[in-house]
């Protein structure tokens, strides 16, 4: 495949991305040789668009995705990340086999910082966000706003506290830039190879706030805890 489809590709794909903000939907979701479909307010609603071909879709994920992604992808028949159009916005990503064809669903992520004055929430969670020590838990169904809930505290602290930042995440959504704190954003399975790996070499790293984007398994939720009982505050859903 000439490189001129594969932009051409990569520019349908990126048509149907930035409808998204204008449909005002919350997802995307792709199929090969179907128009694409999108969550708008919480219901999911199909469309004439013109759809993708399996080869069109193949080809935009070898764009998209690194070597070593594609690999885990092969083995495994998921993989998930984060993408940008530049100026535009950011999208999290997750691409899937059913019955042997691909599928993907775009989560359209806010740019910019989230503050916590606009999600309706009581102010005293702010004074949770200002321990400097704890395990602060955002639980809830998918779509509820807990990714939404902690970017917004970590901004806030952030702003507010001169720290270190490590987030753990698959795949980091929310870009932080550096406020007050110095931030490190780590990918599980580019970054680090998984959560508990990462968890259990984080406080050598000096950390002063923990955000782990999800715990996943017993080993996290122990090396988690155990961070936070020896002084660093934890935040994770």
């Amino acid at each position: 495949m000439s490189s001129q489809d594969k932009l051409g590709h990569m520019d349908r794909f990126h048509a149907h991305l930035l409808r998204m903000d204008e449909l005002k939907a919350s997802d995307l979701f792709l199929r090969a040789d179907i128009s694409p479909g999108y969550r708008i307010n919480g219901s999911v609603v199909t469309t004439s668009y013109d759809p993708l071909s399996e080869s069109e879709l193949r080809s935009v994920i070898e764009t998209l995705a690194t070597p070593l992604a594609l690999e885990r992808f092969k083995q495994s028949g998921d993989l998930d990340f984060a993408y940008a159009i530049a100026g535009a916005a950011r999208y999290r990503i997750n691409i899937f086999l059913h019955s042997g064809r691909i599928g993907l669903v775009a989560r359209l992520i806010p740019l910019g910082h989230i503050a916590f004055d606009k999600l309706g929430l009581p102010s005293s969670i702010l004074d949770m966000a200002s321990a400097n020590s704890g395990l602060i838990l955002a639980v809830g169904p998918t779509g509820c706003g807990k990714s939404t809930t902690l970017a917004s505290l970590i901004h806030h602290i952030n702003a507010a506290r001169r720290a270190h930042i490590m987030t753990i995440e698959d795949p980091v959504e929310f870009v932080h830039e550096e406020i007050n704190c110095l931030v490190h954003q780590r990918q599980v399975g580019y970054d680090t190879q998984s959560f508990s790996v990462a968890l259990k070499h984080v406080v050598r790293q000096s950390p002063d706030v923990i955000m782990i984007g999800e715990l996943r398994d017993r080993d996290a939720m122990q090396t988690a805890l155990s961070a936070a009982l020896s002084g660093h505050l934890i935040l994770s859903t």
